[in-house]
């Protein structure tokens, strides 16, 4: 007999059921127009890509902002490094904080 889980009174812990219907979501970037994304994720299985062609010194990357809209309970981001999300370790907390307020599973390939 399975029971579901009830957290106590004296803990404020939210269970959140595993969502096996998560989308697998890529984002490459490139600094200029004449670079190519394909390598990023090349042989990563994924349901859509984000693609930006901007430097990552710039915050206005707009598929970046529409991918972390976009990003649901469940999803996986897939990016190639660290490097194509942002430049400094500022932006790039910045980032990872906006997506893991939204409970999502990311990896590097």
């Amino acid at each position: 007999m399975s029971r579901d889980y009830t957290p106590s009174r004296r803990t404020s812990a939210t269970i959140k059921p595993y969502s096996p219907t998560g989308q697998r979501l890529g984002y490459v970037r490139v600094s200029t127009l004449d670079q190519n994304t394909v390598r990023q994720l090349d042989g990563v299985a994924v349901d859509r890509v984000f693609e930006d062609k901007a430097s990552g010194k710039d915050q206005n990357r707009p598929e970046l902002e529409e991918m972390i809209r976009f990003v649901r309970d469940g999803d996986t981001v897939k990016v190639h490094s660290m490097d194509r999300l942002s430049r400094n370790l500022d932006d790039l907390r910045s980032i990872v904080r906006r997506l893991t307020a939204q409970d999502f599973k990311y990896s590097y390939s």
